[in-house]
């Protein structure tokens, strides 16, 4: 599939039935819903996708939510798609003060890797353990 704007977006299609397009969240990519596609595909045409710049998409500067809203939900403007799945596990999370302004600055900085982990540490309250595992992991 690709973007209004160009970028080659991902999409892994499997099943039968009435369309089901699955848009995983941050830090994640279609591999999320493995486990999910596996039971909906006897009823439901899943359409997996890596949003930009996840998995094998490609990516584009600069970012932008539609962006993300043109690819993971193309189809279903165009009427095709009757139901979304949208996946972020972060409901409920609190964000402590100032954490997200050093998320920005790292990455105004053009720094990903100290934005992701500011991340992973400040809100998540994950272990260097638990980050280096996922370093470690083909995520």
């Amino acid at each position: 599939m690709t973007a209004t704007d160009g970028t080659p977006l991902a999409v892994w299609v499997e099943g039968s039935g009435p369309p089901l397009v699955l848009v995983h969240g941050s830090i994640a990519d279609h591999t999320t819903f493995d486990p999910f596609v596996a039971v909906l595909r006897e009823e439901w045409t899943t359409n997996s996708m890596d949003r930009r710049g996840f998995g094998a998409s490609g990516d584009a500067d600069p970012w932008s939510l539609d962006q993300d809203f043109d690819g993971g939900a193309a189809r279903a403007r165009a009427g095709s798609v009757v139901h979304l799945g949208l996946y972020e596990s972060s409901l409920g999370l609190t964000y402590p003060a100032g954490s997200i302004e050093r998320v920005e600055a790292a990455l105004a900085a053009g720094d990903e890797e100290t934005a992701i982990v500011t991340a992973l540490v400040d809100i998540l309250d994950m272990a260097d353990e638990e980050i280096d595992a996922l370093r470690a992991s083909p995520r």
